[in-house]
């Protein structure tokens, strides 16, 4: 009598069930993993971009990290444009020169600026940016081609998933250095605008989508001592705490993406300069000049978040 060979029917059903039934387990499992892996390569490419402005900082011998108004200088008393020659350019201080500025210099490249786990479409790296347009003979810094030149203008086209401090007022003369605070937040995923929990901005905003589940906002966050956190909230405990209105000496949560601040950049309640304010920029809305008179208020309509 001739032995059977291969399976039966039945047999391959039960195998294949048990296959099913594994991979119904480890999926979720795997999505994890992959999930958490993007979240720590983010955090990685942020604290990347912060040793790029302590290098700058070492490199042109300044207590600031990198500030393109000191890069691209106003004239100097002559009227002349000559590197290191000049007072800063406040109205040069935009994210998109910011980033722009540190690509051309060589300080890391275009691609750490996008998140693995970015959401949105307009986002995308910039492959076409021109670093040899680098010219101090002819007052160029960096690229400024309408074409090729860096944008963060997430309306439309944005090169970079990441907001920074705002660069501008007490809040940057105190907190944009290389003194190594370890309490105050100096690049972060981006986030709602205002901080805002309403319904209309916070459940349709894409930043929920970067590492959080699709209802809950949670982003990278890296301090001025280049150590990465993932935050849960809008106000983590681990950063530094603001004047309370109204009371005294007494302190409360900061926001990472609300302005808390007058138009001198000191806080509007009492504080000094300290609230963090992460945003986006891609255009100061302002003339070239040095003059104190430019304040982070006026470049509200030019801050862009989803």
């Amino acid at each position: 009598m001739k032995k059977r060979q291969g399976f039966t029917l039945i047999e391959l059903l039960v195998v294949m069930a048990i296959i099913a039934l594994l991979l119904g387990l480890l999926l979720p499992a795997l999505a994890k993993a992959r999930q958490t892996a993007r979240q720590v390569k983010c955090g990685t490419q942020l604290n990347q971009i912060f040793k790029g402005n302590l290098i700058w900082s070492t490199d042109n011998q300044q207590d600031s990290l990198c500030l393109p108004g000191l890069v691209n200088r106003a004239p100097n008393r002559a009227g002349n444009n000559i590197p290191g020659q000049g007072k800063e350019d406040l109205a040069r201080n935009s994210h998109a020169n910011l980033y722009a500025a540190l690509i051309t210099g060589e300080y890391f490249g275009a691609n750490i600026l996008v998140s693995p786990s970015e959401a949105s479409g307009n986002v995308l790296v910039n492959s076409i940016y021109d670093i040899a347009a680098y010219n101090p003979g002819t007052d160029v810094y960096w690229d400024e081609d309408a074409l090729t030149r860096f944008k963060c203008d997430l309306d439309n086209v944005c090169h970079t998933s990441y907001g920074a401090m705002l660069l501008n007022g007490k809040r940057k003369d105190r907190k944009w250095s290389n003194a190594l605070d370890s309490r105050h937040v100096l690049f972060a995923n981006r986030g709602v605008e205002d901080s805002s929990y309403a319904p209309e901005d916070y459940a349709a905003s894409k930043t929920l989508l970067i590492h959080g589940p699709s209802k809950q906002w949670q982003g990278n966050i890296l301090f001025g001592d280049g150590h990465a956190e993932l935050a849960q909230n809008f106000t983590p405990e681990s950063i530094a705490q603001i004047r309370a209105a109204g009371s005294g000496n007494a302190t409360e949560p900061d926001s990472l993406f609300n302005l808390e601040g007058d138009q001198s950049g000191a806080l509007s309640n009492g504080g000094q300069g300290s609230d963090v304010f992460i945003c986006m920029i891609d255009d100061t809305g302002e003339e070239s000049t040095s003059a104190d008179s430019i304040r982070e208020l006026d470049w509200e309509s030019n801050i862009s978040w989803d």
